[in-house]
């Protein structure tokens, strides 16, 4: 009785976003300095590792930190997104498709799906 419970468990929160917040709560920090050293100085075409997320390139227009994360796909685009005032749909996008999750304090995960 007890492993059916855990996968119906294991199966509804996979569903959910809770993943997705948990692991970047664990990288916020890395985030929050990343975004701040692309916004002075630091080069934004490799950024490497931040917190445990493989970020391949990053793109900073006006106050607004775009991170392109290495596993988003081949076809889809995704990452996150930094917008200190007001919220992620203010990018010029020529995606069909952009899903966004709010991740709190500016932040956003996004999909963008061709």
């Amino acid at each position: 009785l007890l492993a059916p419970l855990l996968v119906v468990g294991l199966l509804a929160f996979s569903l959910t976003d809770l993943p997705l917040r948990w692991r970047f709560e664990l990288s916020r920090a890395s985030f929050d300095a990343t975004a701040a050293d692309l916004r002075t100085h630091a080069d934004p075409s490799d950024p490497g590792l931040v917190g445990n997320y493989l970020i391949v390139s990053a793109v900073v227009e006006d106050d607004i930190v775009v991170l392109y994360e290495a596993s988003s796909g081949m076809i889809n685009d995704g990452g996150f997104v930094h917008v200190p005032e007001g919220d992620p749909g203010q990018l010029d996008s020529s995606y069909e498709m952009l899903d966004w999750t709010g991740l709190g304090g500016g932040w956003y995960a996004f999909v963008a799906s061709w």
